[in-house]
């Protein structure tokens, strides 16, 4: 018997619930849209007539450590590819189970006394958190530096220099003051899917502003659907909206200050005398924020002034709407919920995208309309809130390089390794190879010249916006801003805020002691006097 796929997740989902509820997923799920060309991946980039920056009559060994379908097949083909071009160098895929997995292992590689045991090339944005940011990154030679590699011819695109494949304004994206720790693959974003169909059925039109959605979600739940919005966990980063919403009008007391130790004109001089234009949503682009200042104002205001309370107390209104427990859910059983029509809008990246698109199609006649739609404004913006909801819109796959074994000879390696991916031959082969392979890609790619089918990015089109929250708002009011040895009690108060037994004051209160425990680790790991005229040193 032929089941459709409706059926097909309606008997997976009661057959693997208790599964995976309990189980630790990965963010995100495969996805079997067609890249736009339809080949079964691209030739690989030859390299221009070059003398290697490396004794070729040695072997050594890379190693690229990647978390499981994050472009998985790709990667593996570039070092398959690579190897065949230098059989000098072997190049290991390290993949590794899910995010909290391979934040433990980051933890393990980077803590420790002698970080030379780390891979290579990692997903840098989580290998930052455990010892404290990029700054500490950089205090310790442990990042590389990628302002050195842009002026450097790269052999696998006609020997043009690194940054030619590049836009100047995304290359400001992953630059900090003290280096670049990445160069851009491609962008995520988070967004609200929806179901046309479903919406149309009960006789609700698309929502335009907060107060809609609001109504929307009270009008479905009323009719019996208990949870109108199917979230995962990244639907935290909706929390990080509201901070932005409400602190964007203050971000002068973040940013560094042209007094401050660590001020660097060349790289800051967007933070002198800024003042937050609400009719460029881009004004903020190269703003530098201070670490330091923004841990001295977590440190005073305890995360219990009026607007850190304020911001909770909107999240929650539409949080309320949420799945129970939504921080411990995966994508793929979230995704199953909405496909099967138990939620009308759902809540996740852009990395969901291609699946789901594929999902509804092998439905037939049992599919959907579906699109997508940013954050909606508020029509009557709270006390201190600006009326337009920006959301996250960044740099996704950042791959930065780990300088456990110094510079030289295998630094040289490991660079032309990620030169041979990182260019428009050699990243279209990855996006291809990846969704041929039926994985997911995390949304549009950054690389000029890499092409994605028209349909995808239709689809894709709800996240993309030109001005972006900057992500360290949601953490100044303390969006997972908790030790992981917290984690368990801060989900606990937010569940607890989120099914109405508490109110955003109390859950704040609560929470403040757990919030603060985080900044002071962070405070200590910088070697921050929170007084930012003073350099500071990173704890050794």
């Amino acid at each position: 018997m032929k089941y459709t796929r409706r059926q097909f997740l309606s008997f997976s989902a009661l057959a693997v619930a208790g599964v995976v509820l309990a189980a630790c997923q990965p963010t995100a799920t495969p996805t079997t849209a067609p890249a736009s060309s339809g080949k079964e991946g691209t030739s690989a980039p030859s390299p221009t007539e070059a003398t290697a920056a490396w004794d070729t009559s040695k072997k050594d060994k890379v190693v690229l450590s990647v978390i499981n379908n994050y472009y998985t097949a790709g990667w593996k083909k570039m070092a398959t590819d690579y190897m065949a071009l230098h059989p000098e160098t072997e190049v290991v895929v390290d993949v590794v189970a899910d995010n909290d997995t391979y934040l433990q292992k980051m933890t393990t590689w980077l803590t420790a006394d002698d970080f030379s045991q780390s891979a290579d090339i990692v997903h840098i944005n989580f290998a930052q958190g455990p010892v404290g940011g990029y700054s500490v990154m950089y205090q310790k030679k442990m990042a590389y530096d990628f302002r050195k590699m842009l002026d450097e011819p790269n052999p696998y695109n006609g020997g043009k220099k690194v940054r030619e494949c590049f836009n100047a304004d995304d290359l400001a994206l992953v630059t900090m003051a003290d280096g670049q720790y990445a160069l851009p693959f491609d962008w995520v974003g988070i967004a609200i899917m929806y179901d046309k169909t479903l919406l149309d059925k009960n006789g609700i039109a698309l929502p335009t502003t907060y107060e809609e959605l609001d109504a929307a979600c009270a009008k479905l739940r009323a009719g019996g659907m208990a949870s109108p919005i199917a979230a995962a966990s990244e639907a935290s980063w909706y929390l990080s909206s509201f901070a932005d919403s409400a602190l964007r009008t203050n971000e002068y007391e973040f940013l560094v200050h042209p007094e401050d130790a660590i001020w660097d004109e060349a790289t800051m001089a967007a933070n002198r005398d800024f003042k937050f234009d609400e009719n460029n949503w881009t004004c903020d682009r190269y703003t530098v924020m201070s670490g330091e200042r923004i841990a001295k104002y977590k440190d005073e205001k305890k995360f219990t002034d009026p607007t850190t309370v304020a911001v909770w107390e909107q999240f929650a209104n539409i949080a309320k709407y949420f799945q129970e427990n939504y921080i411990a859910a995966s994508s793929m059983e979230i995704q199953s919920a909405f496909e099967l029509g138990k939620a009308a809008f759902f809540l996740s990246g852009s990395w969901n995208v291609g699946v789901l698109n594929s999902d509804i199609k092998e439905m037939g006649a049992d599919g959907f309309e579906w699109g997508t739609m940013a954050f909606p404004p508020f029509a009557n913006p709270p006390q201190g809130f600006q009326a337009k909801m920006r959301t996250l819109y960044v740099v996704g796959n950042t791959m930065g390089i780990i300088l456990g074994q110094g510079e030289g000879d295998h630094l040289e390696r490991v660079k032309d390794f990620y030169k041979f991916c990182y260019n428009p031959t050699g990243s279209q082969d990855i996006f291809e190879t990846t969704l041929n392979a039926g994985n997911y890609v995390q949304g549009p790619p950054s690389i000029i010249g890499v092409k994605l089918s028209e349909e995808l990015n239709q689809k894709l089109e709800g996240f993309v916006q030109k001005g972006a929250i900057k992500d360290t708002f949601g953490g100044i009011v303390g969006q997972d801003a908790v030790l992981a040895s917290d984690k368990g009690q801060y989900t606990e108060y937010v569940n607890q805020l989120l099914a109405g037994t508490i109110t955003a004051q109390e859950f704040c209160d609560k929470a403040s002691p757990l919030f603060l425990a985080s900044n002071a680790d962070v405070i200590e790991k910088n070697g921050y006097d929170l007084d930012p005229a003073t350099a500071d040193t990173a704890k050794s």
